[in-house]
């Protein structure tokens, strides 16, 4: 049974506060889930080690690492998944026998008090001393503010780090899991957990094949002097975080001048590049290294000296066949791509990329 130990006032509207012991016995049933770069919550749902989480949060991989409050780590696999509705369950074996919240029989109403349970902007807690024990396991506390068929509207402030997390009734049942945010205050939402049910008994699990994109900043330097360094930006697009697709485009500021003094620049100005990736590690600071190869397209130009003006031509592209190794970690990527050069002999661009660390987004 739930023990009030106080009552907050929300605009106007007494909430019902658990006790502080209810709360850390609810607390035992929340998970850590970190799959890649991505760091979020979970909660188990059943004494076999079944884990309710979010879609996006394991989208990027096949396997996820789930931490429990007392330090336990186990490796959880993927039972079902639900993108349409941002849910996904979790096997986590080792794990059977902890404890764990069941899933609410009746469905929540505006006004009903909720808890949610999570590691709100968790990440800080491993990169910053001063947060170390608070951000993970962390509680906040809200109202049902809407209902719908799909999603559950709650106040209850939510940050990176909560989506996956429970939004628990003050039974302690899981209502909701955490989702989703939009800009303004107290618009977070939670997927409905009633709909946990169906995959749980859903005779065909579905594991969508998901994935990571992502955007960045890219600079490279060639080992020769006959090409020229470029600046630019790069896009990807990753399967289960196993293969990469990249796409790059670059332009070379010193191109004209060096075209004048020399009589002709080229910069690789497009390419594409196919690769296999292997992560080590997970959360923010997890790394990875790729192979793989593609195509690059150089641009050129020509460049004229006359007595009257000096000017340069474009020169038609060159499309080679390359090479690329890359290696990166907390944002930032170092890489080798070995290739000819428009001249026909061998050489190697070496470049550095600028990326939001962790996700950018899943799919």
């Amino acid at each position: 049974m739930l023990t009030l130990s106080l009552f907050v006032g929300i605009g106007g509207l007494a909430l019902a506060a658990p006790s502080a012991e209810d709360v850390e016995v609810w607390l035992g049933a929340v998970v850590l889930v970190e799959t890649g770069p991505n760091l979020c919550a979970g909660t188990l749902i059943d004494e076999q080690g079944t884990i309710a989480t979010a879609y996006h949060c394991i989208a990027s991989g096949w396997t996820s690492r789930v931490t429990t409050q007392d330090g336990r780590e186990a490796r959880a696999f993927v039972l079902n998944t639900s993108p349409r509705d941002d849910l996904a369950l979790l096997s986590a074996p080792t794990l059977a026998g902890s404890p764990w919240r069941a899933i609410a029989l009746d469905p929540p109403r505006p006004g009903d008090a909720v808890i949610a349970l999570g590691h709100p902007q968790g990440a800080e807690a491993e990169r910053r001393a001063l947060f170390e024990g608070i951000l993970t396991w962390s509680v906040s506390l809200g109202v049902v503010s809407a209902v719908g068929p799909r999603l559950i509207q709650v106040d209850t402030p939510l940050n990176p780090g909560s989506s996956g997390g429970p939004i628990l009734n003050e039974d302690g049942e899981l209502v909701g899991v955490v989702s989703r945010k939009l800009r303004g205050e107290g618009l977070g939402f939670a997927s409905p957990a009633a709909l946990l049910v169906e995959l749980w008994d859903d005779p065909a699990p579905r594991r969508a094949p998901g994935g990571l994109y992502g955007a960045g900043l890219q600079a490279a330097l060639p080992t020769s002097a006959d090409v020229s360094p470029t600046v630019g930006v790069y896009g990807e697009v990753s399967v289960r975080d196993r293969l990469v697709l990249r796409v790059d485009g670059s332009v070379a500021p010193d191109a004209r001048w060096t075209a004048l003094s020399s009589g002709q620049a080229w910069w690789p100005a497009v390419s594409t590049n196919l690769g296999g990736r292997l992560r080590l590690g997970s959360g923010t600071y997890s790394t990875t290294l790729e192979l793989g190869g593609g195509v690059v397209v150089y641009a050129g130009r020509a460049g004229f000296v006359t007595p009257e003006r000096l000017y340069t031509l474009p020169q038609p592209p060159q499309a080679v066949v390359a090479a690329t190794a890359r290696a990166s970690m907390g944002g930032v990527g170092l890489r080798w791509t070995v290739l000819p050069w428009p001249d026909g002999s061998w050489g190697m661009l070496v470049g550095v990329d600028l990326e939001r660390p962790g996700r950018v987004g899943v799919y």
